[in-house]
């Protein structure tokens, strides 16, 4: 089942998708910047806890691209996170742990 709405708000037109099923979000904005930026993510579906995301951004007038892949797990003992930016230059990956 799909649930889809359209929201123009903060001088932007974003598109929500919810994929009640398979526990995916999509979600989509332009913005007056002329900037197109999607997020997809997955959350408790491999595994209870766990959160994948997919960030990504395009601005069509410079042609400038960027993308980011997160992922963030927690329960009762453990919460971590890690977060990779996808550049040209290379990739930076950001990491943190904690536990109790």
């Amino acid at each position: 089942m799909y649930i889809t709405f359209f929201v123009l708000k903060n001088s932007s037109l974003a598109t929500n998708v919810l994929v009640v099923g398979l526990g995916l979000k999509y979600n989509e904005k332009w913005n007056t910047d002329n900037q197109l930026v999607v997020d997809m993510s997955v959350e408790d579906k491999l595994l209870q806890g766990l959160k994948l995301s997919f960030v990504s951004s395009y601005n069509p007038s410079s042609n400038k691209k960027k993308g980011t892949v997160k992922t963030v797990y927690k329960n009762c003992h453990v919460n971590s996170s890690c977060e990779v930016d996808m550049d040209y230059a290379g990739p930076c990956i950001k990491a943190s742990a904690v536990s109790g």
